[in-house]
């Protein structure tokens, strides 16, 4: 499965997105980002054992 702009957008940059937000709003933004890159890894992961084409 390719990635089309839509789910990256739904699943990579909006998620990622949000949780800096909310640890800038919470003023951890360096936990933040550390929840931000677990997630992407945690995401690229799940891309490859659900959608192996």
């Amino acid at each position: 499965m390719q990635w089309s702009w839509k789910p990256f957008v739904l699943f990579v940059l909006l998620p990622v997105l949000g949780i800096i937000g909310w640890a800038t709003a919470a003023g951890v933004f360096w936990t933040g980002v550390f929840f931000a890159v677990v997630y992407l890894i945690f995401i690229g992961m799940a891309k490859y054992v659900l959608f192996d084409d």
